[in-house]
């Protein structure tokens, strides 16, 4: 998810009260710290952006180049337990928590489970493999990769084009669709550069448009495309996957 889309998506998630109770940002770009300081910020003073004033309901951690241990956990808990004074939610925030020990995990974990309703715990991590698996199981994960321009003059008119198909069809004319595209992928001489890619990111990018009424395939792409940029996947049985689920 780019910056712009994931502050859609969070804005309409914390104004129709459908917040989760934590969430792992991960990727390679340098946006996720940003993306929680103005997140928080947004929660409490309905502006998402970052202020240079102290939130009254945020805490954070960061770790400077060194593991972390359990202890830091205490004051997490002893955070989030308490009562929002202006903010709808309690955040508590790690960044570089690929720097957390495993007892400091397990801890963190222990601390998500029982924490009350108003809490909201943001962790930020350059590769979610780098967490236990009980915590990325636990937590929604939220890929942002590095920023880019994100126009719809950004992608391929082919991109755009099979974007616009899919979106338009259902069922079966969504499988004929995905045909399509990867029939053209196949072919390097008619196909552009990163078209799969693209194609994604032009669903994202429609979806965007009405993320209120789309929050739910809005979803369903984001964590496909989050699947697409950390494995190796069979491209058709992965988009076959999407169709499958976006028609469900």
């Amino acid at each position: 998810m780019l910056f712009e889309q994931a502050k859609k998506y969070f804005i309409n998630l914390a104004e129709n009260s459908r917040l989760s109770h934590g969430y792992i940002f991960y990727g390679a770009g340098n946006d996720k710290k940003s993306f929680i300081l103005s997140l928080a910020n947004y929660l409490e003073k309905k502006f998402f952006n970052i202020e240079p004033r102290p939130l009254s309901d945020f805490f954070s951690i960061e770790p400077k180049g060194e593991s972390v241990g359990i202890d830091f956990a205490r004051g997490i808990k002893n955070f989030l337990y308490q009562k929002p004074a202006i903010s709808s939610h309690r955040t508590a925030a790690i960044f570089q928590a690929e720097l957390l020990t495993s007892e400091a995990q397990n801890a963190l974990l222990k601390v998500s489970e029982d924490a009350p309703q108003s809490s909201l715990l943001l962790i930020s991590v350059l590769n979610k493999e780098n967490l236990l698996p009980t915590i990325s199981s636990r937590l929604e994960c939220v890929y942002l990769p590095d920023t880019v321009v994100f126009e719809e003059k950004a992608f391929s008119e082919k991109a755009r084009g099979f974007a616009s198909s899919f979106l338009k069809s259902h069922n079966a004319a969504r499988f004929s669709v995905i045909r399509q595209l990867l029939e053209t992928e196949k072919d390097e001489k008619k196909s552009p550069p990163n078209l799969l890619t693209d194609f994604l990111n032009s669903l994202v990018f429609e979806l965007s448009k009405d993320v209120k009424k789309n929050s739910h395939p809005l979803k369903i792409v984001l964590e496909k495309i989050s699947d697409f940029s950390e494995f190796n996947l069979n491209h058709r049985l992965h988009l076959e996957c999407l169709a499958e689920e976006l028609n469900g």
